[in-house]
């Protein structure tokens, strides 16, 4: 990690405001140092990787297209991680309905 990337998370308000102004370097940064806590995250709500990984992915694009507006740049940890825990639900909501559709379509066809 160069000076300038460790002058940033030393700055969270700098990060944060390099990330809205869409710096690749800066957005980089933050997935290099923060992808691994939303795997996790991820995997321990949906139990399954793909999963995870498609709901790692959604907060990081999220984070890419819009933003947030926090008080306090500090928080952006935790705001990625509410994201990523928002979206591993839906997955996990999306997966049920659609096991759920999958045998009722079988149980109708027997």
């Amino acid at each position: 990690m160069d000076g300038n990337a460790e002058a940033l998370w030393a700055e969270p308000a700098a990060l944060l405001a390099a990330v809205r102004a869409h710096d690749q370097a800066a957005f980089t940064q933050v997935v290099a140092a923060l992808d691994r806590d939303l795997l996790r995250l991820a995997y321990v709500i949906t139990g399954s990787q793909q999963a995870a990984e498609d709901a790692a992915q959604a907060a990081w694009e999220r984070l890419w297209h819009k933003p947030p507006t926090l008080r306090e740049p500090t928080k952006l940890r935790a705001w990625l991680l509410t994201v990523c825990a928002n979206e591993a639900r839906q997955t996990g909501r999306r997966q049920r309905r659609g096991a759920a559709l999958e045998a009722r379509a079988v149980s109708d066809s027997a």
